[in-house]
């Protein structure tokens, strides 16, 4: 038994994140076109100064409180059967409080309440925590009755046991496995129970059953020229071939991972053709959706790479890279409306071929729009909304998202250039003329407020802020 729990705990045990930040640089380039009307959204306030939390990091009780409000949020909204089994992290983007953006962790994806029970609770909604509860209340009201109803107490006995005492024998192990029991229950209140104490907690009920007799069965004398049949020997063979064929799959499966895991690695580091064929592998040799998911990320950016490097003969390669990417991404999408995850690739997608043909970067606008309905909180994808709203030439909406962006993350540095750089297209004509002061203050004030309370050593931000005083 215990060499079974250590090697599932080896295979299950390991996860490779799959979190994809969006980002797009070189924000200054992206304006052309001057809007003639002025946002309606009011300001933030640019002299209040914010915390800055990724210098020092958020506390673990700080980030706990806020996902444990988003957990009941989502209970809030599906209270009966909650949102599904293993839904908590799509769940949570639609209910996230708006204060997760101010902590060092902001932009991590979490697929568990971090408490267990509300993680039950989120999920499967009263239904499931009621079933939940109900377990491990039959299960200690089980144990207590066999332990604390005998006369002498059991603290006595905790240390070396006595033969003459008035404890059964087995009473010690009760003991253990109750404080084993309760440990996990606590575990399970401050974080989320991985699979080796799920197998735990499902285990020690089970011995204790056996201790107390609750499991009884007769004792199978071994014996002697015992006569197997033809039909019982086709029996074994039958379950000897499935045991072989799961372990089989089992191997497959971890294979499959290997591959996943050290392409993504790959593509993540920007050497997409090493990638390619180790993703394309996972993907052969288990379809996952994550293993397609991160294929049609790393075609679509093998296609760009490719296309920039000019190479004649590569054209039909950079075609069929981008048919499969979005192919991939059209399907994912379709089939998991829900999951922000796949959305938020399908617009890195998108946006990456945008640069081989503009006509998908409409396209990459509508994806992040549906995005941003599934996570309406995400400071990172508001971001994002805005920038590509400048990209379709939309500065008015630009700005609007911009500016709730900055409100939610007020230490998003990327978004208040973004908005500075916004301001300013709004503030001068063609030939950089200022034709409306407001903005222009505006524009400079966003530029001023990066270097006061963000980063003091921001460059670009005084390369700029310096060049726009000079503007008449």
């Amino acid at each position: 038994m215990v060499g079974i729990i250590i090697l599932v705990s080896f295979i299950i045990g390991v996860q490779v994140p799959i979190v994809n930040k969006l980002s797009f640089a070189e924000v200054q380039k992206i304006l052309t076109k001057p809007a003639a009307t002025a946002p309606s959204v009011k300001t933030p306030e640019v002299n209040q100064p914010v915390s800055t939390q990724e210098l020092g990091g958020s506390s673990s009780w700080e980030i706990r409180k806020i996902v444990w409000t988003g957990a009941v949020n989502i209970w809030k909204a599906n209270p009966v059967f909650g949102t599904g089994v293993e839904t908590y992290a799509f769940a949570y983007y639609k209910y996230r409080p708006v204060e997760h953006n101010r902590v060092s962790e902001w932009n991590f994806l979490y697929n568990k309440a971090h408490n267990e029970y509300l993680n039950y609770l989120a999920t499967t909604g009263i239904v499931g925590l009621f079933t939940y509860l109900l377990f491990i209340s039959f299960f200690l009201f089980l144990i207590s009755i066999n332990l604390f109803n005998k006369k002498v107490k059991p603290i006595r006995y905790i240390g070396a046991f006595k033969a003459d005492s008035k404890w059964d024998h087995e009473d010690p192990f009760l003991l253990a496995l109750l404080t084993s029991f309760i440990s996990i229950l606590i575990i399970n209140f401050f974080g989320f129970s991985v699979v080796i104490l799920n197998i735990y907690l499902l285990l020690i009920p089970a011995f204790v059953l056996i201790l107390l007799d609750l499991v009884k069965g007769e004792r199978i004398e071994a014996a002697k020229n015992v006569y197997i049949s033809y039909a019982q020997w086709i029996g074994v063979a039958f379950f000897g071939i499935i045991g072989l064929f799961m372990l089989f799959m089992l191997v497959r499966f971890w294979y499959a991972d290997t591959k996943y895991a050290l392409g993504a690695n790959y593509s993540g580091a920007g050497q997409y053709q090493v990638a390619y064929p180790l993703l394309q592998d996972a993907v052969k040799l288990r379809n996952e959706p994550v293993f397609r998911d991160q294929l049609a990320v790393n075609d679509s950016a093998l296609a760009a790479t490719l296309a920039l490097q000019g190479a004649s003969e590569s054209a039909g390669t950079v075609q069929n890279l981008a048919t499969e990417a979005l192919g991939i991404s059209e399907k994912l999408t379709t089939a998991y409306p829900n999951n922000v995850v796949f959305w938020k690739s399908r617009v890195r997608i998108l946006y990456t071929l945008s640069n081989l043909d503009p006509r998908f970067l409409p396209m990459a606008l509508v994806a992040i729009k549906k995005t941003s309905e599934l996570a309406p909180t995400d400071a990172s994808i508001l971001y994002n909304l805005g920038v590509l709203y400048g990209q379709n030439g939309d500065s008015k909406n630009a700005v609007e998202v911009l500016e709730k962006t900055v409100e939610y993350k007020p230490d998003y540095r990327e978004a208040h250039f973004a908005l500075a750089v916004f301001y300013h297209e709004l503030a001068v004509d063609k030939n950089s003329k200022i034709i409306d002061a407001t903005y222009h203050k505006k524009a400079i004030d966003r530029l001023e407020y990066i270097l006061k309370y963000i980063l003091p050593t921001d460059a670009q931000s005084k390369q700029f802020l310096d060049q726009w005083n000079k503007e008449q």
